[in-house]
């Protein structure tokens, strides 16, 4: 692996890399080189993540999850695998969203939901319980986050495992809860509530999303409460909602959808 990472070196100097912007970090770890920053030439534009030597030829997308593809390095083209090691048993190579989940465990992330063996279930729904998880890591990425230890102001966290990630996303402004004073941690949370927590999360608590004049889903109408914040969600490209061109806004989240909001809100690697 050293010699393959030393030739691919030597050979991109010979291709001139002055006529290229790419932020040096290259290292190699566990038989991938792990290389973030961007680059760019005749071929387009490519972005971070792990490349295997071996790969095959493909397509990648800009600006998105990276996939085995060409990238132009000062308009010479070198073809990488892209595709991240599959941690979890119950996700396949071939789901639609298994590096955004892996590149989500790699982060730190998520530890799965189980263990021995390792699973994530993609097509579990997201409780509120779980996404107060999801977001404090990601506000805090790349430093490791435990929340401290408080006692509840909800009535219904109290002795609930995820009782002071809870309290640490009310601290942090992200919830208040229900009017009634709960907060219902078992709950699932749907697509119009995920869209408002991500984008105060990104944000700021105090955030507010401009006003769109007209939505552009089609289940989305403009008197629909979270109308401009699916909009912004849509507008910073962390959604681009159903191949209908719906959104499904009362939908509860799945864990493999959750994978790529969170990727694409935080930018995480």
């Amino acid at each position: 692996m050293k010699r393959h990472l030393l030739l691919l070196l030597a050979l991109l100097a010979l291709l001139g890399l002055a006529a290229m912007t790419w932020a040096t970090q290259l290292a190699e770890t566990d038989g991938w080189i792990f290389w973030r920053g961007r680059a760019a030439g005749g071929g387009g534009v490519s972005q971070g993540g792990d490349f295997n030597l071996s790969g095959t030829a493909g397509q990648a997308e800009a600006g998105g999850p990276m996939q085995g593809g060409d990238y132009a390095l000062s308009g010479g083209f070198w073809p990488f695998s892209a595709m991240l090691t599959n941690a979890f048993v119950d996700v396949p190579d071939d789901h639609w969203a298994v590096n955004y989940i892996n590149r989500l465990y790699r982060n730190g992330i998520t530890t799965g939901c189980a263990t021995d063996p390792l699973r994530y279930c993609p097509d579990d729904q997201v409780t509120r319980a779980q996404m107060a998880v999801f977001l404090l890591k990601g506000m805090h990425y790349p430093e490791a986050y435990t929340p401290p230890d408080v006692d509840p102001t909800f009535p219904d966290t109290a002795g609930h495992w995820a009782e002071d990630w809870i309290e640490a996303l009310k601290a942090a402004g992200i919830t208040s809860g229900y009017p009634d004073g709960t907060y219902r941690p078992d709950n699932g949370v749907t697509r119009a509530e995920m869209a408002a927590f991500l984008l105060k999360a990104e944000h700021g608590a105090d955030y507010t999303p401009p006003a769109a004049e007209h939505s552009r889903f089609s289940d989305v109408p403009d008197d629909h409460w979270a109308k401009d914040w699916i909009e912004q969600l849509a507008v910073e490209g962390i959604t681009s909602g159903y191949p209908d061109g719906s959104y499904h806004p009362d939908q509860i989240v799945t864990r493999a959808e959750m994978s790529v909001f969170l990727i694409r809100a935080f930018d995480l690697p």
